[in-house]
């Protein structure tokens, strides 16, 4: 009975928690849950499936071999996310700043990271910034363009890997678009075409960060390539064109 009255005036103590105390307890699970829990599942999948193919890789089929494949590749993407996660949690409980940041700079930044993710592409970007200042968090605007460049390369045809970046501005703020370079021939969107890149995880985080700044994402169809508009209010807007290619 004493553990019964326990639990319930536990529970009766949670349910009268102020909301943003009950959401910091639920993010502390996630973190947690990231930094450990989820982390070493995705390693000890990884392993199996590396071990998997050095142990067995003779006695498999050619289609066999190819399904390990996959797998390792979805268990990498998993171990991506959870990354991201881990960051997420971790920004959410420390918090950050709105600034007035260079555009130029931190897609530099970004672009390291989006060589890292694909080593195996030799990527271009063209940078069009008539507008090179927004306002945001450094960390989010970085994640957000490593997201979107990383979603914008997933479904690229082989060889395509040219990534634009254009910015203009008007009164009322700054507006970023990213894209993949125009193609002749479609990206690989599979069956939920332009409408489910919007369902994917990269698109999702980089909306929730941009919100964080009162900055807003949407997915431009344009029947050719997936294009990002990022909206930025009352940013500064130099009344001069900056181009730079790299």
């Amino acid at each position: 009975m004493a553990n019964d009255s326990e639990a319930a005036h536990a529970s009766g103590a949670h349910l009268s928690m102020p909301a943003s105390e009950r959401a910091e307890r639920l993010l502390a699970c996630v973190r947690k849950a990231c930094n450990h829990d989820l982390s070493n599942q995705m390693v000890a999948l990884q392993g199996m499936l590396h071990l998997l193919m050095e142990e067995e890789q003779e006695r498999l089929s050619a289609e066999g071999r190819e399904y390990v494949q996959r797998a390792l590749a979805a268990a990498r993407r998993a171990v991506d996310m959870v990354q991201t996660l881990k960051d997420l949690t971790r920004w959410a409980a420390s918090g950050e700043k709105t600034e007035q940041l260079n555009l130029a700079e931190v897609l530099r930044e970004a672009q390291m990271e989006i060589n890292q993710l694909f080593s195996d592409r030799d990527i271009a970007y063209d940078l069009e910034l008539a507008a090179p200042v927004v306002s945001a968090g450094r960390r989010s605007l970085f994640r957000v363009f490593v997201e979107l460049g990383r979603l914008a390369l997933s479904v690229a045809r082989e060889g395509e890997s040219r990534l634009l970046f254009h910015s203009v501005a008007d009164a009322t703020g700054v507006t970023v678009r990213a894209a993949l370079a125009a193609s002749a021939a479609a990206p690989r969107l599979g069956s939920g075409g332009f409408a489910g890149l919007q369902a994917r995880f990269e698109f999702l985080v980089a909306r929730e960060l941009l919100a964080t700044c009162d900055a807003t994402l949407a997915l431009e169809d344009n029947g050719a390539t997936p294009a990002f508009v990022l909206r930025f209010p009352n940013a500064l807007t130099p009344d001069f064109p900056r181009r730079l290619n790299s």
